[in-house]
């Protein structure tokens, strides 16, 4: 089965002359906020930005793109070749259990996707999460949420009545995840989300509409620091719970 992206959002495909295949969504449809829109698609790409620094098994290349056409950025995910993972497969699985901390620290409740697995492709070298695109302060459909600095994804991520808990309930000793959490600085969890920041600026420049691309710089900026001052007090409230 050729599995791209599980996406609340219309998705298209793309080869680059390289030949490399990949997958491009637009963010909308589920709500009016052009701006937002916008900045859901480089959430999205924060969390990959996050993710790459802890190893886990996700697309092998992310990056923003600009629909020159109507002004909106995007998200191209390069190509993943396998299946969709059934509960059972994903229980004590070590590329799931190293992505949990990181799903917490992110706020990124949906990892697995829901119903359970949705948001997976095992192939041949392991079983890829992908498509966080609920992270930070955004649901999966672009509606926004809390990203409170108390990580209560560390409980409610393994409760059994929620999508997610019905893998990491049996989740028990979190001595070596710990220790692969620790090994990440914060400073480089923090400056993925500056760095993110820069690339989206990037295509912002380019913008036809400069007016509409000041707005989503300007509430970009505002969120990024949020962000930073949340992911701050979460990583230290992760690692004193644990």
């Amino acid at each position: 089965m050729n599995r791209a992206l599980s996406s609340s959002h219309p998705i298209s495909k793309y080869k680059a002359p390289s030949g490399t295949i990949y997958y491009v969504k637009f963010s909308g449809g589920h709500y009016q906020d052009v701006v937002a829109h916008n900045l859901h698609s480089i959430i999205e790409l924060m969390a990959y930005r996050i993710y790459e620094l802890y190893d886990l098994r996700i697309p092998d290349d992310t990056f923003l793109v600009l629909n020159k056409k109507n002004d909106m950025i995007g998200i191209a995910t390069s190509e993943l070749i396998g299946s969709e993972s059934f509960r059972e497969e994903m229980i004590n699985d070590p590329d799931i259990n190293d992505a949990f901390l990181p799903a917490v620290l992110t706020a990124n409740y949906d990892l697995l996707g829901t119903p359970v697995g949705a948001n997976t492709i095992k192939t041949d070298e392991g079983i890829y999460t992908l498509d966080p695109g609920g992270s930070f302060h955004f649901r999966a459909q672009g509606k926004k949420k809390p990203f409170t600095p108390d990580a209560p994804e560390l409980q409610t991520m393994r409760d059994p009545d929620y999508p997610a808990g019905q893998v990491f309930q049996y989740l028990e000793d979190f001595t070596e995840l710990k220790q692969k959490f620790e090994a990440v600085p914060l400073y480089d969890v923090l400056n993925a989300v500056d760095r993110t920041v820069d690339e989206a600026n990037s295509k912002l420049k380019k913008m036809k509409d400069q007016g509409m691309s000041s707005q989503i710089k300007s509430r970009m900026e505002t969120d990024a620091q949020m962000i930073k001052s949340s992911l701050s007090k979460r990583h230290k409230n992760i690692l004193n719970s644990l």
